[in-house]
């Protein structure tokens, strides 16, 4: 794609997916039949790895995949 785009078209096409991202992820917990530290952890390591890959496309960070990986990690938590 690069060789037919110019970055600030590629950042364009990319800008949302982050956002989309995350809400497919943070709604797929519904889904889950179990949930423990190691699913949590997993599931931290592969967001930060899908952050990776889509900054090195649009070249800044995806702050709702942050926002995910917090709310993943807020499932292991206790109620109190």
């Amino acid at each position: 794609m690069s060789t037919c785009l110019q970055p600030e078209k590629t950042k364009y096409i990319f800008e949302g997916i982050g956002d989309m991202i995350g809400k497919i992820l943070m709604s797929s917990v519904q889904y889950m039949q179990r949930i423990d530290q190691s699913d949590v952890n997993k599931m931290g390591r592969h967001i930060y790895t899908l952050q990776q890959s889509i900054a090195s496309i649009t070249m800044s960070r995806e702050i709702s995949l942050d926002q995910a990986r917090r709310y993943f990690h807020l499932l292991t938590l206790s109620p109190e």
